[in-house]
């Protein structure tokens, strides 16, 4: 979605994969990571919508 969603989940995934965190915290960071996308795009909607207003 964002520039920075994949960078997030290449980075998760690596240290992952290096056995630095477990598949709970995995999880957790790539859920964090889509909640702040879904903050950004309302916020983004939003201030889109009030242009038109």
């Amino acid at each position: 979605m964002f520039i920075t969603t994949p960078l997030i989940r290449w980075l998760v995934n690596r240290l992952f994969q290096s056995g630095k965190i477990d598949g709970q915290q995995r999880e957790q960071l790539l859920s964090q990571d889509r909640q702040i996308n879904v903050v950004i795009t309302g916020a983004a909607l939003v201030l889109f919508a009030s242009l038109f207003l």
